[in-house]
């Protein structure tokens, strides 16, 4: 057989044979409902995946981490790696030669996924830039829009997704670094100048949060030692979101805050670790970044302002609720195929000019009107979709896992991901990154947890199957 030869690529489980309970089951079927306590099945089910698909999972790895390496190469050796443009090559050939490149349609949000894109290059006609949409699609596309597909189709079972979670703590590891090393307070915020991915202030902050997310893994699986190492780097990461002077951030990490009070059984612990931390980050913020993220708070006008630094900051701001209620009005006036992918700050610099004025160029800074003004209404149901999807889905998926010691893995990526959505949804509303990959990575990602659970459903029942037929 070829070794590009993959027989089926997620296959069932083996049957359990007649009268022989598999001792991983916790508790029998629920009479009552009829339905299997999710809390009761395997952590994971054997799946067979064949070798085109366990190279696809190592190249797209490579590709996740490609980011970090082009920065300190450019750092160190004045030239990008290039190991972004070989992963790029090969992901969609190996893709398509995997045996499951369509796994993600399988579930309602792979199929939203799909349709959002689609209906991106059915606004391309109607673009008022069709050269500038159709650039934007051709980036977006390939590089960041299909991260979803890749995940779902090479990430099948629970330890490539425990694999995979690593992965990007690594990533997180390697962010750090790069602040530490790289990062500069410029005009009063912290950002790593020069990155090629992190030289935005807000876009930083929202990263790092995903990093912190990410390492409640090793604090709820790993040992004594990297609990400890996983709590140092949360703090470090505090730190330099609050560096950042991101208000978007600051709330982000509220929302945080929040959830984990909600979702943790130890409370306490938790709201003493936060004012802990919060107290020795504020150590090592000047005052300038934390007086700029009370504006956040207050500060309306530039009446309110008291320094230079605050009238920047509140000019800012009403320059941001200006574009929010510009991209509002567009989003109405263009309902179904808005003004084109990429395309708000040509509208609005059309708009200007009628008007006599000059445009300033700056995006929305929101990217839920960012879809709708650019994409219409049909797309941002398709991403809203997605993004409820990963925050319902892991949900329940952890509290269904929370007291399963077999399925303990599932429970702390999806507790990750459920964070990471979180963070997300509420940073994107002060910032337009609807065409990155953060929403396909978190999506893809949930998708595939949620299939993998949904294979220890089918072996659940099958078991019950064999021990009734007995």
């Amino acid at each position: 057989m070829s070794k590009f030869n993959n027989p089926r690529a997620v296959q069932d489980a083996p049957p359990v044979s007649a009268g022989e309970a598999s001792p991983q089951f916790l508790t029998p079927l629920d009479m009552a409902s009829g339905e299997p306590d999710v809390a009761a099945l395997p952590a994971d089910v054997p799946e067979h995946t064949g070798s085109v698909q366990r190279l696809g999972f190592f190249v797209m790895c490579v590709y996740f981490l490609s980011g970090y390496a082009n920065d300190f190469s450019m750092r160190l050796f004045h030239n990008k790696a290039y190991l972004s443009t070989v992963a790029e090559l090969l992901l969609p050939f190996l893709l398509l030669i995997c045996g499951a490149p369509f796994r993600a349609l399988r579930l309602r949000p792979g199929k939203l996924w799909l349709f959002f894109f689609i209906w991106l290059a059915i606004d391309l006609p109607f673009s008022i830039w069709r050269t500038g949409t159709a650039s934007l699609l051709l980036n977006y596309g390939p590089r960041s829009w299909i991260e979803l597909f890749y995940i779902v189709s090479f990430a099948v079972t629970t330890v490539a997704l425990r694999r995979l979670v690593r992965v990007q703590i690594l990533g997180s590891v390697l962010l750090l670094l790069s602040c530490i090393a790289f990062g500069s307070a410029g005009s009063q915020r912290f950002d790593i100048t020069g990155s090629l991915f992190y030289s935005n202030a807000n876009e930083l902050a929202m990263y790092l949060l995903f990093g912190m997310a990410l390492l409640m893994f090793p604090i709820m699986r790993g040992s004594a030692l990297t609990r400890v190492a996983a709590v140092a780097g949360l703090g470090v990461s505090m730190v330099y979101v609050l560096r950042t002077g991101s208000r978007g951030g600051l709330l982000g990490a509220i929302a945080m805050l929040v959830a984990l009070l909600v979702l943790s059984r130890r409370r306490v612990l938790v709201f003493l670790l936060a004012a802990a931390g919060c107290i020795c980050a504020t150590l090592f913020v000047s005052t300038q970044s934390l007086h700029r993220l009370t504006l956040a708070f207050g500060g309306t006008s530039l009446a309110d302002a008291v320094t230079g630094d605050d009238v920047s900051a509140i000019a800012s701001r009403l320059q941001r609720r200006e574009l929010l209620r510009r991209s509002i009005v567009l989003s109405f006036e263009h309902p179904v195929f808005g003004v084109g992918p990429g395309q708000f700050v040509v509208a609005v610099d059309a708009q200007a000019k009628e008007e006599g004025k000059r445009s300033s160029w700056l995006g929305t800074h929101n990217s839920y009107t960012q879809v709708s003004s650019e994409c219409g209404f049909p797309a941002l149901f398709c991403y809203c979709g997605v993004l409820w999807f990963c925050i319902r889905n892991n949900y329940k998926l952890f509290r269904a896992t929370q007291d399963n010691e077999a399925a303990s893995d599932i429970n702390a990526i999806s507790f990750c991901l459920l964070l990471s959505a979180v963070v997300y949804a509420v940073c994107t509303f002060f910032d337009h990154v609807a065409y990155s990959g953060v929403l396909p990575f978190i999506g893809g990602f949930s998708i595939s947890l949620k299939l993998a659970a949904d294979k220890s459903i089918a072996a659940w029942r099958r078991s019950q199957d064999a021990i009734a037929a007995y």
